[in-house]
């Protein structure tokens, strides 16, 4: 992942922007419209996406967005517009001029969009906040409503430390699966809290989240869903056989197939099991892609 400060850095030569290595922005004026430019880490697995702010009017008033006509804007940028300002968000997969050179083209575009709808860049005193770098303009865009919990977006991800919270958060999720197991139910909620759980511990204890990250928390969320599966329904039909025959918890947990082909029953084993697995997964992928679109492919 590319640091925030260097793609801050090329943005602003780019644009020709004022840069703020202490507080990791940029701000100046690019076609006379008055902008700031910030990473904004956001949700989980995010890492970062990149914000920025362009201040402008229509007839002494506050911008119409459904005016707002943007060509060549990148397909990983996201604009709103909020009284005198246009809110972009754009994503920062890639290397460092790539996203700068993403963030050049959204505003650009932005730019050529506002002029085109007559819109002017003078704002009203107390309108403009060039010290603001707001967090949650990403999160109400692409409408995930989860909390930061990403504290440094430049971060070295700790693979190691978030194998560790990617077991603690996959064991929390399995034993509510396997309480539920024992009642007889195959939850598909407990399924999709399995997952949920164990990417938000691995971003946690790793401080950041890349593709390696999404590889360790599949490879985790499966083989705990599996497992969590399997000692529950062992558990459940444990207590139902051993009033009736001579047999152990083990003999069960290994054989739970066969007890199943035995009552005729393997079509449901394979069910059941098929459905936690997809809660399971599904539960890893929603907490991964709550709020980016981290592994899809650069602007396809």
């Amino acid at each position: 992942m590319a640091k925030s400060a260097d793609v801050i850095k090329k943005a602003s030569m780019m644009l020709e922007l004022e840069y703020d290595a202490g507080r990791n922005m940029c701000a100046g004026r690019f076609h006379d419209f008055m902008m700031t430019v910030y990473p904004v880490a956001v949700g989980v697995g995010s890492g970062t996406y990149y914000g920025a702010t362009i201040y402008a009017s229509k007839n002494d008033g506050p911008i119409n967005g459904s005016e707002l006509r943007f060509d060549a804007m990148p397909k990983t940028a996201h604009a709103t517009v909020s009284g005198y300002s246009l809110k972009l968000t754009i994503g920062a997969l890639g290397k460092a001029d790539d996203i700068a050179t993403r963030i050049y083209t959204a505003i650009a575009s932005s730019v050529s969009a506002l002029k085109a709808a007559g819109c002017t860049p003078q704002v009203p005193d107390g309108e403009m906040d060039l010290n603001a770098r707001p967090g949650a303009d990403a999160t109400t865009l692409f409408g995930s409503g989860v909390e930061k919990i990403i504290d440094d977006p430049d971060a070295e991800e700790n693979v190691i430390s978030g194998l560790f919270g990617a077991v603690l958060g996959a064991a929390g999720g399995s034993v509510i699966m396997i309480i539920l197991g024992l009642l007889g139910f195959v939850s598909i909620w407990a399924g999709l809290l399995l997952g949920i759980f164990t990417v938000v511990a691995y971003v946690k204890f790793a401080k950041n989240y890349s593709i390696k990250g999404v590889i360790v928390t599949s490879v985790v969320v499966v083989i705990a869903t599996y497992l969590a599966f399997k000692t529950g329904d062992s558990l459940r039909v444990y207590k139902e056989l051993k009033p009736v025959l001579d047999i152990s918890f083990s003999d069960v947990f290994n054989n739970l197939k066969e007890i199943y082909k035995e009552a005729d029953a393997i079509g449901t084993y394979y069910i059941n099991l098929v459905l936690s697995l997809i809660a399971g997964i599904g539960g890893g992928i929603g907490a991964t892609y709550m709020s980016t679109d981290l592994i899809k492919k650069k602007d396809r």
